[in-house]
C-alpha cells in the first residue's frame, strides 16, 4: 500500500453528522416589574428570526420531518438533575451517570474513594431528588424543517411526560402505517391547548392551561403509498445528529416584560407540567368503581376499601377514576383496558400501580382530547396475551342482565334518574339505557342490581 491510498480512517471517516441550526422554543422568560425573572410557557413556538420569517412571530403550527429512522436520536429522553444550568445527573429510571462531587456520602462509600470530582459514576434511579423536583424528565426533538432548510437539524426540549407520551405513541403509529418508516416523512407539529387538572399538596383539585405538543401526518392514502413505492434510501448506520444541547431548562435568551405576552390563567403554566399529582380529570372526579376501586377483582392486589386511605393512596385514588371514566368516554371496553394494561405496563389492574406519574401517564394516554383509537387498535390487541390472561365472563352474566333488564322495566318512571346514575357512577354515555346497561361490565352488575332494588323499595 503506498501512503498516498491511505485517505480514510477506519470508524471515524465513514460517520456522519447533520448540524444543529438552532432551537424552537415553548416558552419565554419573563421579567416582572419587579425585575424577578421566571419561565412561562406560550400558546406559540418561539422560533428564530429564520423561522418566524416563514411562519411569522407566534406560530402555532410548524412543517416538520424526522430526519433519520433511530428514534432514540431523534426524540432522546432522560431524567435529568441541574445545578444552574450544570447538569449533575442523568438517569433513565433504573441506572443514572452522576458527577462523583455530586453523589451523596453514602453513594461515595459504595462506590469507593479516590475519584475526580467531574468523573461520571453510576448510580441507582430515580431518587429522592425526582421526589424533591429537582430532577425532572427531558425530551429533546430533533426534527429538519423542510420550508426553512434541509441542511441541519432543529431542536425542540419538553420536559413536559405528556408530550414525551404524545410524540412515542406517535412514532410508533407511523411506523405501522409506513411500513417501519419514519424519516422524511411530512409532519405537522402543533401546540394544542388543554384544560390539565390535578390535586395540590393541599388536597384541592386546580386545574391550569398548557399548549401541548401534538404530531399529525398529513398527506392521503395515496400519497402515503407512493412515498412507501419511492422510499428515499439513507444511510441510517453510521448517519448522525448532534447531541442535543443540555444547557439547563429551556429558557430562551429573549426577554419580555409580563404585560407584554398574553394574559394568562390565575395558575401560572411553567414549561414542565404540572405538579406529579396531574390528573388530567374533572375537576370533581367520581370514585372509582369495581376493580378500579379497590375491590379484589381478577389480578387485583391492592388493599380493601376499609383500610384508611394515606394522602399519596388518595391522590392515587383519584386519578384511577378519573383513568376509569377516561377510556370508557373514548370507546376502550373493558377487555381493551384489560389488554393495554397487561401488554403496556405488565399488570392486571391500575390498583398494582402505585406510582403518581405512571398513573398519569396512563391518564393523559386515554385524554379524549388527544386518544387515537386507530392507534390503539394497532398497538393493544387481546390476541397478544396468553389465554389464561384474557378477562373471563361472569357465567351468571346473562342472568344478572335479565334482572337488571325486569327491575328497569318496573321502575320505567324513574327511567331518566336510572340513567343518570349510569351515567355518572359507572360512565356509561350510550343513548339507550338498555344499551347502557347491556355494556355495563360484569364487576358493575351486582351495584347495579343493590342500586335499583334499593330504588324499587324507596318507590
Amino acid at each position: 500500500m503506498e501512503r498516498n491510498q491511505i485517505t480514510r480512517i477506519k470508524g471515524l471517516s465513514e460517520r456522519r453528522r447533520l448540524p444543529r441550526l438552532g432551537k424552537v422554543r415553548l416558552g419565554l422568560r419573563v421579567k416582572t416589574t419587579t425585575g424577578k425573572e421566571y419561565p412561562r410557557e406560550t400558546s406559540w413556538f418561539v422560533c428564530p428570526p429564520e423561522v418566524q420569517k416563514i411562519y411569522g412571530d407566534q406560530p402555532t403550527e410548524l412543517d416538520i420531518m424526522f430526519p433519520i429512522e433511530d428514534e432514540c436520536s431523534c426524540f432522546p429522553q432522560a431524567l435529568k438533575w441541574y445545578g444552574n444550568t450544570v447538569l449533575k445527573c442523568k438517569g433513565d429510571g433504573e441506572m443514572a451517570l452522576r458527577r462523583w462531587e455530586d453523589c451523596t456520602p453514602e453513594q461515595q462509600a459504595e462506590l469507593g474513594n479516590g475519584r475526580e470530582p467531574n468523573e461520571l459514576v453510576e448510580v441507582s434511579c430515580p431518587c429522592e431528588k425526582l421526589d424533591e423536583r429537582k430532577c425532572s424528565q427531558s425530551g429533546n426533538l430533533m426534527v429538519l424543517l423542510p420550508k426553512i432548510s434541509i441542511g441541519g437539524v432543529y431542536q425542540i426540549d419538553t420536559g413536559s411526560g405528556s408530550n414525551i407520551i404524545s410524540i412515542n405513541s406517535y412514532i410508533d403509529y407511523l411506523r405501522a402505517i409506513t411500513g417501519g418508516r419514519i424519516a422524511l416523512i411530512p409532519l405537522k407539529l402543533r401546540r394544542v391547548e388543554q384544560k390539565m387538572s390535578y390535586i395540590d399538596e393541599k388536597g384541592e383539585n386546580r386545574s391550569s392551561i398548557h399548549y401541548l405538543l401534538q404530531l399529525e401526518l398529513k398527506i392521503t392514502l395515496e400519497e402515503l403509498d407512493r412515498s412507501r413505492r419511492d422510499r428515499i434510501a439513507i444511510p441510517t448506520v453510521h448517519y448522525q445528529l448532534p447531541s442535543p444541547v443540555e444547557d439547563g431548562r429551556d429558557i430562551p435568551e429573549v426577554i419580555v416584560d409580563e404585560e407584554d405576552i398574553e394574559k394568562q390563567p390565575e395558575t401560572t403554566p411553567i414549561l414542565n407540567d404540572p405538579p406529579k399529582t396531574n390528573i388530567n380529570a374533572p375537576e370533581v372526579p367520581p370514585e372509582p368503581i369495581g376493580k378500579e376501586a379497590g375491590g379484589q377483582g381478577k389480578g387485583d392486589k391492592g388493599k380493601t376499601t376499609t383500610e384508611i386511605d394515606t394522602p399519596k393512596e388518595k391522590q392515587n385514588k383519584a386519578i384511577r377514576a378519573s383513568i376509569h371514566a377516561n377510556h370508557k368516554s373514548v370507546g376502550v371496553t373493558d377487555e381493551e383496558y384489560f389488554v393495554y394494561l397487561q401488554k403496556m405496563h405488565k399488570v392486571d389492574s391500575s390498583l398494582e400501580i402505585t406510582d403518581p406519574e405512571i398513573l398519569r401517564e396512563i391518564m393523559m394516554y386515554f385524554n379524549p382530547k388527544t386518544f387515537n383509537m386507530e392507534m390503539f387498535k394497532g398497538t393493544v390487541s387481546s390476541a397478544d396475551l396468553p389465554k389464561e390472561l384474557k378477562p373471563q365472563e361472569d357465567p351468571d352474566r346473562e342472568e344478572k342482565l335479565a334482572h337488571i333488564e325486569t327491575l328497569a322495566e318496573e321502575l320505567k318512571s324513574k327511567e331518566g334518574v336510572i340513567m343518570m346514575y349510569v351515567a355518572s357512577v359507572f360512565h356509561r354515555k350510550e343513548e339507550t339505557l338498555q344499551d347502557r346497561i347491556e355494556n355495563l361490565p360484569d364487576e358493575n352488575l351486582d351495584e347495579m342490581v343493590s342500586y335499583l332494588e334499593g330504588l324499587k323499595e324507596r318507590k
